[in-house]
């Protein structure tokens, strides 16, 4: 969310602000322009291992918790997110199948689907978005010395990926909303197994 935030502000002062190469501010901005992708990219490979880590200790414990249930092998749960086509369509039914048997091994049935489809559903907006904003971008020619600048395009550009930007936002709160409840609800699961038997 952080890294959302501050590329926002980085577009937004690029597309805003008027150069002034002695200002404080542009030579902020300059660093957070050289620098932020890389923390962008760094962020975001960091996020996906996270996410990948706890969809498979959310998967492995209902083999555990409620092993006549949850069939899908803790391995195929992650690799989904890895595998071209399936990674669209296959970690939101995946993670729906996970909370509705967490949920329901907790006698506490919720219907967890509209949160998850906004997660995703706004993770993939700004997936979209980005791409395009890179597209433009390069089309203007900005990363080409021997092209010819066009710079209504490369402002779209700043525009989109700052709408991108917005939309992964979104997707952060989200994704905290989604997984929060089941690590909440599995970690009861666990500490009661003694007591409560198989689930």
């Amino acid at each position: 969310m952080v890294v959302c935030v501050l590329s926002a502000a980085s577009n937004t002062f690029e597309l805003l602000a008027a150069p002034d190469e002695d200002s404080l501010p542009t030579q902020v901005w300059y660093i957070a322009y050289v620098y932020g992708p890389y923390a962008a990219w760094a962020f975001f490979f960091l996020t996906l291992i996270l996410l990948m880590w706890i969809t498979y200790r959310l998967a492995r414990n209902l083999h555990g918790l409620a092993p006549n249930r949850f069939l899908m092998s803790p391995t195929f749960a992650v690799g989904y997110y890895l595998v071209p086509i399936a990674n669209i369509f296959m970690p939101p039914r995946v993670t729906g199948l996970i909370a509705r048997i967490t949920f329901t091994a907790v006698e506490a049935p919720r219907n967890h689907n509209a949160t998850i489809g906004w997660w995703w559903g706004t993770f993939l907006l700004a997936a979209l978005l980005s791409n395009v904003a890179t597209v433009i971008a390069s089309s203007s020619g900005a990363y080409d010395h021997n092209a010819s600048f066009d710079s209504a395009a490369y402002e779209s550009s700043l525009s989109i990926g700052i709408a991108a930007w917005i939309s992964n936002f979104v997707a952060c709160y989200f994704m905290l909303r989604v997984f929060e409840p089941l690590v909440r609800a599995q970690a009861w699961l666990v500490r009661n197994w003694t007591t409560r038997g198989a689930a």
